[in-house]
């Protein structure tokens, strides 16, 4: 048989023990490639193979370096940002407020850690979704609808929305929520995500309402002002 890949030496190129071989290096460099694309895991492609005469690298040699080079360099970029991404889940995970990220279709793309103990799901249930599809979240059709074109206004205006909404939780009380809905950007300006942030006011509300009532009770005028000598808090018997 003549020498496997010889540098420089095409004369039997096309017959057909070569064309098997070359086919044999192509299929074998396209599985490794395949492997990779999927699982991400670095691992040194060889070829199976007579050297040539000479001794020195050809052509072939030439691609599976670069492969291998390619690799190293795809394994870092990830590590990179796998670093990045670790990051960002140990500040959401810590954060008081429900987070989230949706695409531009709804589906979930991010939950943290309070999101997933306010609404008794992990975050593999809800990926992918959207809140139509998650009974379980707790919203009844009304509020989804509600959210919905929320999420529809953020994209249409590229501007973010701040309201407060009554939400049934997984402790099956109503709770209050400020939510703010705002849009994500690429680096061309286009609107490529929504992202949500909640947080529980419930608390807050009831004092403010405490507080009203208290002040209602008053039998004669009283009136609060702040340091701008602005009028902030009064009863009805002031006018």
């Amino acid at each position: 048989d003549p020498p496997l890949d010889q540098a420089g030496d095409c004369s039997n190129l096309y017959d057909d023990g070569h064309q098997r071989l070359i086919t044999n290096h192509l299929q074998s460099i396209s599985g490794h490639l395949t492997n990779f694309a999927s699982t991400g895991k670095f691992s040194q492609l060889e070829l199976q193979r007579k050297r040539p005469r000479s001794g020195e690298n050809d052509e072939l040699d030439e691609v599976v370096n670069s492969i291998n080079k390619m690799q190293i360099g795809l394994q870092e970029s990830i590590a990179k940002v796998q670093r990045g991404d670790d990051r960002f889940r140990a500040v959401s995970d810590n954060m008081p407020e429900s987070l989230t990220l949706k695409d531009l279709d709804g589906r979930f793309m991010l939950v943290n850690k309070q999101f997933e103990t306010w609404h008794g799901v992990h975050q593999d249930e809800v990926l992918g979704k959207t809140s139509a599809a998650l009974p379980t979240l707790g919203s009844d059709e009304e509020v989804r609808t509600l959210n919905s074109q929320d999420e529809r206004r953020v994209i249409e205006t590229g501007r973010a929305v701040l309201f407060e909404r009554l939400i049934r939780l997984n402790d099956g009380k109503q709770h209050w929520l400020r939510v703010s809905k705002y849009p994500v950007f690429d680096s061309e300006g286009n609107v490529t995500a929504i992202g949500t942030s909640a947080q529980d006011i419930t608390e807050q509300r009831r004092l403010e309402t405490l507080l009203h009532d208290a002040v209602e009770s008053i039998p004669d005028g009283f009136a609060l002002y702040d340091t701008d000598d602005r009028l902030a808090l009064y009863n009805e018997n002031f006018f």
